[in-house]
């Protein structure tokens, strides 16, 4: 039973290790020259806030929010 245990630590730290590992991969810092090339122009009023889906409207935010605004009552 006890080698067992210790198997199933071992293969849990090392599922642990390599998700850690991929993570540090995926993100990587971004130069303001590579941020300058998305631009997004935005022509119109957004029609879909709120919604339960996806919004037309342009969203900011920090990863653990998203914000968005729109005028109320304003016709396209």
């Amino acid at each position: 039973m006890t080698s067992t245990r210790y198997e199933m630590k071992k293969s849990g730290f090392l599922l642990a290790l390599l998700l850690v590992m991929a993570a540090s991969q995926v993100a990587q810092a971004y130069t303001s020259a590579e941020i300058d090339r998305f631009r997004a122009v935005f022509t119109r009023f957004p029609r879909h806030v709120p919604t339960s889906g996806t919004t037309d409207a342009p969203v900011t935010g920090n990863g653990d929010i998203g914000l968005t605004m729109a005028a109320a009552g304003v016709q396209n």
